[in-house]
């Protein structure tokens, strides 16, 4: 088990403008959900993101993600990357 902690943000709109906007501002939208638990709209940091799973982090490995002082433990279910950059474009998170 991984050690790995990555800070999250709740997120109030949905929708492509404002996804886009938050890609241009550092941020990679997302959501986490899990048996029992409401699925909410998220966001993390993009550089946050990419450095947490490039160095030792396998997608399949639990980690811990802080959502409003709150720790899940959760891996990533699924993680779209852009065609042209190979940047995180959305994340899905899964509480287990």
């Amino acid at each position: 088990m991984s050690d790995i902690t990555l800070s999250a943000e709740l997120r109030t709109g949905n929708g492509s403008a404002l996804a886009g906007r938050m890609r241009v501002a550092g941020r990679v939208p997302g959501v986490v959900y899990g048996q029992g638990v409401e699925t909410r709209s998220i966001s993390v940091d993009h550089r946050e993101l990419r450095n947490t799973f490039s160095t030792s982090a396998k997608r399949a490995e639990e980690f811990n993600l802080v959502l409003d002082g709150v720790t899940h433990r959760v891996r990533i279910q699924e993680l779209q990357r852009s065609p042209l950059n190979s940047q995180a474009r959305h994340v899905d998170f899964l509480i287990v």
